[in-house]
């Protein structure tokens, strides 16, 4: 089903086994649906489709257009989504809801997200080295232990109450971003910039860190 014209259409539910190379599955409903051993999903778009509590653990992903898909309760546990694959370039992110989503150890190198909603999703050891993160991605909540935050631009992006322990956020550049209740122990911040970002009494940050210091502003 290479190329297939698949949009609008109904699969709630479906198991999918087969090759959707090129697909556009734009509007679709995939709610709930299966992707049992899929060959790589390659320039597919799911523009605005529905893909709540779709299955798509450990599917590899390159060049598919998000943009506007709501993957609320998706589970993408080990799933590849790196900025190449096959020669294939990542696209953007762009207005996905991935409240709760599984996307551990996903690769997300490069990736540019774009007012995603993260809130309470499981990014545990995720990688996002190099990413860009624009119109304020929602990070609330989310679990971040031992992600690679490295060289990212977060500005403005909300972290609170998020669980960085652990993390990698080398020469990145947090600024006036909200990590107000968030936990950032044994983190890794060395060369990022904090200007303007907001803690509280209930942030922890990493032992070696003053946030005044840095331009952090205290406001609870």
């Amino acid at each position: 089903m290479k190329n297939c014209n698949l949009r609008d259409a109904n699969l709630s539910g479906s198991v999918l086994s087969i090759d959707l190379l090129g697909a556009d599955l734009t509007n679709a409903n995939l709610q709930g649906a299966r992707f049992v051993d899929v060959e790589p999903l390659l320039n597919v778009r799911f523009c605005n489709a529905n893909l709540r509590n779709v299955e798509m653990k450990g599917v590899k992903m390159g060049g598919c257009d998000l943009s506007g898909a709501d993957l609320t309760s998706a589970d993408l546990r080990d799933a590849y989504l790196a900025k190449a694959m096959y020669l294939m370039t990542f696209k953007t992110y762009q207005s996905c809801n991935l409240q709760r989503a599984n996307l551990q150890q996903c690769r997300l190198q490069g990736a540019t997200l774009t007012g995603v909603d993260l809130r309470k999703a499981n990014l545990e050891g995720v990688d996002m080295e190099g990413g860009w993160f624009s119109k304020a991605p929602d990070f609330q909540s989310a679990n971040l232990v031992g992600a690679i935050l490295r060289r990212v631009k977060a500005s403005s992006v909300n972290f609170s109450y998020a669980c960085l322990r652990n993390s990698m956020m080398q020469y990145s550049t947090f600024d006036n971003a909200d990590f107000r209740s968030a936990d950032m122990q044994d983190a890794d911040v060395t060369g990022s910039s904090f200007r303007g970002s907001l803690y509280n009494n209930f942030t922890e940050w990493p032992s070696n860190v003053i946030p005044i210091s840095i331009g952090a502003i205290k406001k609870d």
